[in-house]
């Protein structure tokens, strides 16, 4: 790497209810998309996988939308990342012209729709308890 070019490296978590196929699929392509590089996509466990994914500093709101569009809910941590560097992309003057390459670590669970339900019933029947 010269030293025009700087690495910026954020670690993300999210979560989808999407099917796996359909979310991978749908998440290479945003990625894509957005002017992005897929580096890596390994499984952790069944329901738990992480991508590496490479994209230029100025492009880095296009592939926030992207992942947002693509099934992903990030968690309230990760969106305060990638809202603070978007800022930064938009609003400070790149460093004498330099090309920043942003590398983006996200760790994202699959949740299913029974889980969902399952996390809703409780505070359902407590409202219901209480009224």
């Amino acid at each position: 790497m010269s030293q025009d070019e700087l690495q910026l490296e954020l670690h993300l978590a999210a979560y989808s209810y999407v099917d796996r196929a359909k979310l991978l699929a749908d998440l290479g392509t945003a990625v894509d998309g957005a002017g992005g590089w897929m580096l890596e996509r390994r499984q952790i466990s069944p329901h738990t996988f992480e991508m590496c994914v490479e994209v230029q500093q100025q492009c880095l709101p296009e592939l926030y939308a992207a992942l947002l569009g693509g099934g992903l809910e990030l968690t309230r941590e990760s969106h305060r990342v990638l809202a603070e560097r978007c800022n930064c992309c938009n609003y400070l003057p790149s460093r004498r012209g330099a090309s920043t390459i942003m590398t983006l670590r996200l760790e994202v669970q699959l949740l299913s729709d029974s889980q969902q339900t399952a996390n809703l019933t409780p505070g359902a029947s407590l409202r219901a308890a209480t009224a």
